[in-house]
């Protein structure tokens, strides 16, 4: 908090991001905890350790870019008419028109963005902007992504509309299940690995 203080961000945005951090340091420690009673050498444990985070914080932002040309699509698309606009331009609502006008190059993001959502730097940005603290944020950044986690960025692909009060993929959540899921799963395996160890040496 004191950080975003000093940077300039506002109140509401340092306390999303002193919940973020706390978060990941819980799910990064935890992370490591498996990871350590998993593999007895340390510098093996260290390594995977380390593989591990850069996955987390890096790995996963370009698995999506690589994998972008494998959801890519030629779908056919009509008009958008009534576009409802958000207070970032991005569309929140619109009718499609009957008529289709041809294929449009679509790229199926909804498909491929869970691997992005475990990146901390997305868990935040949703975080603080599904809890209204986003203060310090462009508003921009989280509509992206939300449409991204949405595949929104075309609209009326078939002529299906969006309606003001749709569904949207909970990019935050998604990403904090999957670490806790990871975490969880190393954390188990840890537990065997040492039992295993300890009846071994006895």
């Amino acid at each position: 908090m004191v950080l975003a203080a000093l940077a300039g961000a506002s109140g509401r945005t340092a306390v999303a991001a002193a919940l973020a951090v706390a978060v990941e340091f819980l799910v990064f420690g935890a992370i490591g905890t498996g990871v350590a009673a998993l593999l007895k050498h340390p510098v093996r444990a260290g390594i995977l350790g380390w593989v591990l985070a850069i996955a987390l914080v890096a790995g996963n932002v370009a698995a999506v870019w690589a994998l972008m040309p494998a959801v890519r699509s030629e779908d056919p698309v009509t008009v958008a008419i009534n576009v409802k606009h958000g207070p970032f331009g991005e569309a929140v609502a619109y009718d499609c028109a009957p008529e289709a006008v041809g294929n449009a190059e679509i790229f199926h993001t909804e498909r491929i963005m869970w691997l992005a959502a475990t990146n901390p730097v997305v868990i935040f940005t949703m975080m603080a902007a599904d809890t209204g603290l986003a203060d310090g944020i462009p508003g921009w950044i989280p509509a992206a992504l939300q449409s991204a986690g949405d595949g929104s960025q075309v609209p009326c692909v078939g002529g299906v509309p969006l309606v003001e009060d749709s569904m949207h993929a909970p990019l935050a959540a998604i990403g904090l299940a999957l670490q806790g899921t990871l975490a969880a799963l190393l954390l188990a395996a840890g537990q065997r690995s040492a039992r295993r160890r300890l009846a071994t040496a006895a």
